[in-house]
Order: C-alpha cells, then sequence, then structure tokens
C-alpha cells in the first residue's frame, strides 16, 4: 500500500485514544495505524491520527462513531 492509499477517520490529542481506537478496529478486523504529528519539544502541540485502507472508510467511520457513543 502506498500512502495515498490510507485515509484518515479520525483525530485527536491524546495518543492514549488513538491506540484504544486502533486496538478497536483491528479487533473488527480494519487495519488501522497512528500516525503521531505531535512535536517532540511541544507534546501538547500538534494531532494524532488514525489511518485506514481506503476501502475500509465506510466501515471505519461505523465504528469511530460506535467508539464515541455517537
Amino acid at each position: 500500500m502506498t500512502a495515498t492509499d490510507w485515509t484518515e477517520v479520525y483525530n485527536t490529542t491524546d495518543p492514549h485514544e488513538a491506540e484504544l481506537l486502533r486496538g478497536m478496529l483491528e479487533a473488527e478486523e480494519v487495519q488501522a495505524f497512528v500516525m503521531d504529528h505531535r512535536s517532540s519539544a511541544y507534546p501538547n502541540l500538534g494531532e494524532v491520527k488514525v489511518m485506514v485502507p481506503r476501502e475500509l472508510v465506510v466501515r471505519a467511520i461505523h465504528l469511530v462513531k460506535k467508539f464515541r457513543g455517537t
């Protein structure tokens, strides 16, 4: 897969929240990874993104809504 084959389905400033979501997605057989764009000097700045393969975006978004309770 190339970088363009992945799509962001969630972003947060909390890396633990992103990892929890990644684990939930993978438990539902949706491949996912966390991309951390926070500054190493200022970890409170920036965001953490959860990425999934483009062909699984619709399913992932449904699961993200379930994760968020919406």
